[in-house]
C-alpha cells in the first residue's frame, strides 16, 4: 500500500515533510526518505518503528497547534521539536549535552564568570580584587567613592553582601586599617566607620564596601565573615590542582576597568551644580540668588593637599565669583569674592565651593588646582585617559628646567607670570617635582665680556647650584646669546666662550652631574628682531641651527620650538608682550602642551 502524510499544513519547514512506504510480499514495509531521514532504498522497517515515527509526528503537530493558537508568531523551528522526535527523524544523530545545552558560539564574550567554571572553588575571602576600583576610597560619612588627596595607591571594594548582626573582619599585608560603609538592599547608604579591620558588625541585611588604604598590595586583602583568620588566597581565585597551570592565562586586567575620572584636570562637575543658588562668602552656606540672571552654586570640590585654586572660562578669561573653604567635617573655614585666580588654599581646608556667576554656562568653567593650563571640559573622557596614562608615567619623575627669562616667566622688570612653563608642566604631566632654574638675561656661552652679571648656563658655578636628584634636565636657551652678540663658533669648539663650545660644555657637565639620566634640549621661540644680524653678523636662526646640530652630535632628544611654536608675523602680537616674552595664555595653551608632548615621547 502507498502511504503519504503532510506534517504541517501550509507551513514551510527546514526538511521534507512527507514520507512514502511500500508493503513488501513478506509483510515488511520499506520506508523511503522522510523529514531529514536518509534510508537506503529497500531497507526494512518494522511496523513498531513506523508507529514510533507516527507518534512523534502526532506529538509535534500538537505542539505546533498550541504554539500557533497562542499567537507566538506562527513560525516553527527545529528547536520546538521534542528530543525523541528529533532522534526518530534524524536516526539518533542530534547531539545532546545535558539539559538546555548551549554551544560555545552561543555564549556572549565576557558573560561567563569565573565562579561558573568547574575548576574554581570559592574561598572564605569575600573581597574581589578584580572588581576593586583603583584611585578611590569609600567615605565612611557618605558612602560615596572619594578621590584621595594624598599620593599613593588606594582601592575601593565592590558591594559585598552582609547579614544583619554578623561580624566581619578585614586583613591586608602591612596595613589593615580601612574605612567602610554599610548600605541597604537598594544600595542606599546607612552608616559607616573606620577600623583596624577587626570585628566590624553589620547593622543591616544589605551590603558593605571597604577601602584598601595607601600603598597596600590589593592582592593581599582578605575580608571574611566571622573571626579573623590567617591570610588566604584572593576571592574566588583558588584553582584546583589539576588545572593550576591555566591560571595565568585567565588572569587579565581589562583597560576599561580603570577609572580615569580623578585625573581630570577640570575639578568642577557642571552636571551637579545647583541652579539659582550661590555660595555665601561670609559663612559658606548655599543661599538664594536675589539678582537677576542665572547663577549656579558648585558642589564641594576636594582641595586637600593643594596650594592654589584657579578658575578660567573657555575663552581663558577669569570669572568674578563668591567662594568658601571648608574643613574635613564640612565646617566653614574662610571665604571671599573676586577673581578666582591663584587663590591660596588655607592649610586647614579640604573642601571648596564657588558660584558660577551671572549667565555663564557651567560647562564653560574650569577649576584647576595649583597650575594653570589649557581649558578642558569636565567630561572629556578621551583627555582623561590620556592624562591618566601620562601621570602614571611621570608620577615619580623630577625635572630640572634650565633656561633664561622664558623659563623664569618674565613679564616686566618687576613682574613674573603666575605660572611659567615649569609650573604648568608639573600640573600637565603630574610629575613628582618640576624645578624652575630660569634666570633672566642669561646666555648659554660663558663669555664674561658680554654677559655682564648674569651667570651663564654653562658656568660650573651655576651648574653646582642645581639639585642632584633630577631624572630629566631640559634646556631652553640661545636667544640671549644672539641678542648679546656671543660668538657662534663651530661644532668643533672646545672652549665655553662660543655658543657651540658653551652648549657642548653644558651638556657634558649635565652628563657628569646626572649620569644615566635624560637630557632634552629645545630651540628658542621666534623673536621680532630675529632677522636683524647682531654685531657678529649672525641671525637667530644661526643659533637655532647650532642647537639642532649639537642635538644630533650627542644623540639628544630635541624639542624644536622654533619650528612648531606657532609664533609668526600674524600671531606674534597676540602671544608676545614685547616681541620676545610671551603671555600667560600662550605659555599655558600652546608652549607647555608642546613641551609636555615632547617629553612624553622622549621618556619611555
Amino acid at each position: 500500500m502507498a502511504y503519504k502524510k503532510t506534517l504541517w499544513k501550509d507551513r514551510v519547514v527546514e526538511k521534507p515533510n512527507t514520507y512514502r512506504s511500500v508493503e513488501n510480499p513478506d509483510g515488511t514495509i520499506t520506508l523511503y526518505p522522510i523529514t531529514g531521514q536518509v534510508i537506503e532504498k529497500g531497507t526494512p522497517v518494522s511496523a513498531a518503528n513506523l508507529n514510533k515515527i507516527e507518534n512523534g509526528i502526532v506529538e509535534l503537530n500538537e505542539q505546533l497547534d498550541k504554539t500557533v493558537r497562542k499567537g507566538e508568531g506562527g513560525s516553527v523551528t527545529w528547536a520546538m521539536a521534542s528530543q525523541d522526535f528529533r532522534e526518530n527523524v534524524t536516526g539518533g544523530n542530534t547531539a545532546v549535552v545535558g539539559k538546555d545545552s548551549v554551544l560555545k558560539e552561543n555564549i556572549v564574550d565576557g558573560e561567563v564568570i569565573k565562579s561558573k567554571a568547574s575548576f574554581y572553588k570559592k574561598t572564605r575571602n569575600l573581597f574581589d580584587k578584580e572588581k576593586a576600583i583603583y584611585g578611590k576610597y569609600v567615605s565612611s560619612t557618605t558612602g560615596e567613592l572619594t578621590t584621595p588627596s594624598v599620593e599613593g595607591t588606594f582601592y575601593a571594594s565592590d558591594y559585598v553582601e552582609v547579614i544583619n548582626g554578623s561580624k566581619y573582619n578585614y586583613r591586608a599585608k602591612d596595613n589593615s586599617y580601612t574605612l567602610y560603609a554599610f548600605y541597604n538592599n537598594d544600595k542606599q547608604f546607612i552608616n559607616g566607620g573606620n577600623s583596624n579591620g577587626t570585628d566590624i558588625i553589620s547593622p543591616v541585611d544589605g551590603f558593605i564596601r571597604v577601602s584598601v588604604w595607601k600603598n597596600v598590595d590589593v592582592a593581599t586583602v582578605q575580608f571574611e565573615l566571622g573571626d579573623a583568620t590567617e591570610y588566604i588566597e584572593p576571592y574566588i581565585l583558588e584553582v584546583e590542582e589539576e588545572v593550576a597551570n591555566i591560571k595565568p592565562k585567565i588572569e587579565k586586567v581589562l583597560e576599561n576597568q580603570v577609572d580615569y575620572s580623578d585625573c581630570n584636570r577640570n575639578k568642577f562637575n557642571p552636571n551637579i551644580a545647583i541652579i539659582n543658588k550661590q555660595v555665601s562668602p561670609s559663612n559658606g552656606s548655599i543661599i538664594d540668588v536675589t539678582a537677576e540672571g542665572i547663577f549656579y552654586a558648585s558642589e564641594m570640590i576636594n582641595v586637600k593637599g593643594h596650594e592654589k585654586i584657579n578658575c578660567i572660562k573657555n575663552d581663558f578669561t577669569t570669572m568674578y565669583s563668591t567662594y568658601a573653604f571648608y574643613d574635613v567635617n564640612g565646617g566653614f573655614v574662610s571665604g571671599g569674592s573676586g577673581e578666582i585666580n591663584g587663590i591660596d588654599i588655607p592649610s586647614n581646608a579640604t573642601g571648596f565651593k564657588f558660584t558660577v556667576w551671572k549667565n555663564i554656562l557651567p560647562e564653560n568653567i574650569m577649576i584647576e588646582l595649583d597650575g594653570l593650563n589649557s581649558f578642558i571640559r569636565f567630561d572629556d573622557d578621551s583627555r582623561n585617559q590620556e592624562v591618566y596614562l601620562t601621570k602614571m608615567k611621570f608620577k615619580d619623575i623630577i625635572i630640572n628646567c634650565i633656561g633664561d627669562s622664558i623659563t623664569y616667566g618674565f613679564l616686566t622688570s618687576d613682574t613674573r607670570m603666575q605660572s611659567p612653563y615649569p609650573s604648568s608642566l608639573k600640573s600637565l604631566l603630574g610629575a613628582k617635582e618640576v624645578r624652575n632654574y630660569g634666570l633672566s638675561g642669561t646666555t648659554v656661552a660663558n663669555d664674561r665680556t658680554v654677559i655682564g652679571s648674569f651667570e651663564p648656563m654653562s658656568s660650573p658655578t651655576r651648574v653646582e647650584t642645581w639639585d642632584n636628584n633630577a631624572n630629566v634636565n631640559i634646556v631652553l636657551g640661545g636667544v640671549n646669546d644672539f641678542i648679546k652678540n656671543v660668538e657662534l663658533g663651530t661644532i668643533d669648539d672646545e672652549v665655553d666662550t662660543t655658543f657651540y663650545g658653551g652648549y657642548k660644555s653644558l651638556i657634558r657637565q649635565l652628563y657628569k652631574k646626572y649620569p644615566n639620566k635624560k637630557i632634552v634640549i629645545m630651540t628658542p621661540l621666534h623673536y621680532n628682531l630675529e632677522y636683524t644680524p647682531n654685531s657678529k653678523g649672525y641671525i637667530l636662526k644661526d643659533y637655532v641651527n647650532a642647537i639642532r646640530e649639537i642635538a644630533e652630535m650627542f644623540g639628544i632628544y630635541l624639542i624644536d620650538l622654533y619650528a612648531i611654536c606657532d609664533i609668526n608675523i600674524n600671531t606674534g602680537g597676540k602671544y608676545q608682550i614685547d616681541g620676545l616674552h610671551t603671555n600667560q595664555f600662550y605659555v599655558s595653551n600652546i608652549m607647555t602642551p608642546l613641551i609636555a608632548d615632547g617629553l612624553n615621547r622622549a621618556i619611555q
